[in-house]
């Protein structure tokens, strides 16, 4: 029995049409990747105004009735309490001009009885990981002030072993809430000024890289334009063999 086949102008149709699929695919996929990346060039530009803009402002005095809004993130806030230095953890791998060392997280337990978590600065780590640095806790009734962060979960642990008697490798909130018992109120306050302690508070700018955000959609566009370039060449050949 002889075979079916089909015939050759039919099977370039299909290719045509495979090719013409794939091509509109591609474009699509790019474009809207490279309007993420722009979405995402537009949000940290929003974020790094209102940074600005916040750095400018007087201090808020934070307390539990203003603290759950939204709206006191990224702003320069003052409070009063008493560090409850016994729920110290040092942050692991913080490099700072090279050199490695920890940040110092400590409780501050307000006067309402909730508690906020102060990152007080940092400071160098020996080259004997094994000593960790003292740490000289203000005692009593203090005030500190600085910027308010929201609490952050975007981060990477590379083993299970996350935590090492006060050393973690990453705050992550609801362990530390856990670990400690505490009525933990939902932001870090990155300290700012100074109590003597001898903690390194000379924070880097926040490095938002949008730039790299703008970089990666000029990408993806350009493969969009490339892809349709190469679908438009392709089909005037296709249609020039057929005439």
């Amino acid at each position: 029995m002889a075979g079916v086949t089909s015939s050759p102008g039919r099977a370039s149709a299909r290719s045509r049409l495979l090719f013409g699929l794939l091509a509109a695919c591609g474009v699509v996929i790019t474009v809207m990747l490279g309007n993420w990346q722009t979405g995402r060039a537009s949000q940290k530009s929003a974020l790094q105004a209102r940074l600005e803009v916040a750095r400018a402002q007087p201090p808020v005095h934070l307390d539990t009735s203003v603290v759950e809004s939204s709206w006191l993130e990224y702003k320069r806030v003052e409070v009063r309490g008493q560090f409850l230095s016994q729920h110290s953890i040092l942050l692991d791998n913080r490099l700072r001009n090279g050199a490695a060392g920890y940040e110092v997280l400590t409780p501050l337990k307000l006067s309402g009885g909730r508690v906020v978590v102060v990152n007080r600065g940092w400071v160098r780590a020996s080259p004997d990981r094994s000593a960790l640095p003292e740490i000289d806790t203000p005692a009593g009734m203090v005030t500190v002030s600085g910027i308010a962060l929201p609490v952050s979960d975007r981060f990477v642990e590379l083993s299970g072993q996350t935590i090492s008697g006060r050393v973690w490798q990453n705050l992550d909130f609801d362990r530390y809430r856990q670990h400690t018992g505490l009525d933990l109120l939902p932001l870090v306050l990155q300290q700012h000024d100074a109590i003597g302690d001898g903690l390194d508070r000379n924070w880097p700018r926040p490095d938002l890289r949008i730039d790299t955000n703008r970089a990666y959609a000029l990408q993806w566009y350009t493969m969009a334009v490339a892809i349709a370039i190469i679908y438009l060449i392709y089909h005037v050949r296709s249609t020039r063999n057929r005439s």
